[in-house]
């Protein structure tokens, strides 16, 4: 499983915090593996780092995450990580699918319901590859603080062109 995912996340933080409410995360997630004979005889665990940018309820802000992982026979995968090099802040329970390049998890943390995926990501395309190539982006969210329908329907024909 080393190498880098796009990562993507959405639910809900239920729990009384200044957080409360629906919540959408993107970022990439690096993974690697010390193949070296150092690594097997102190057992160094494979390491995990999650840069990302969330939003919850609206608000904004960039994080940093570091960990382990841990794959098993099964394809079960399990990531660890922690915003401050400490305790475990939240722990990712998943499954790898379909080409062994994707997972699906579950975003365990107190007063959440959190789903997500991690998707492979391939090298860059060369220029003359990506030449003509269709990007579809996909969005979906809460739109909150418009006055009226005929300014979201103005922002929503803007967003479609």
């Amino acid at each position: 499983m080393a190498g880098s995912y796009a990562y993507y996340s959405s639910g809900i933080v239920i729990g009384p915090s200044q957080l409360q409410g629906p919540m959408v995360e993107i970022g990439r997630l690096t993974t690697a593996v010390d193949s070296s004979i150092f690594a097997s005889v102190r057992k160094t665990p494979p390491t995990a780092a999650l840069t990302s940018t969330v939003s919850y309820a609206g608000t904004v802000q960039q994080q940093q995450y570091a960990g382990t992982f841990q794959v098993e026979k099964n394809c079960s995968v399990e990531i660890l990580l922690s915003n401050d090099g400490g305790a475990t802040n939240f722990r990712l329970e998943g499954m790898i699918v379909g080409d062994n390049n994707h997972v699906v998890f579950i975003l365990h943390a107190l007063g959440t319901a959190i789903t997500g995926t991690l998707n492979r990501c391939r090298e860059r395309l060369a220029p003359a590859a990506s030449a003509g190539s269709v990007l579809y982006i996909h969005a979906a969210g809460v739109v909150a603080g418009y006055a009226d329908d005929q300014e979201l329907q103005r922002l929503g024909s803007r967003v479609r062109h």
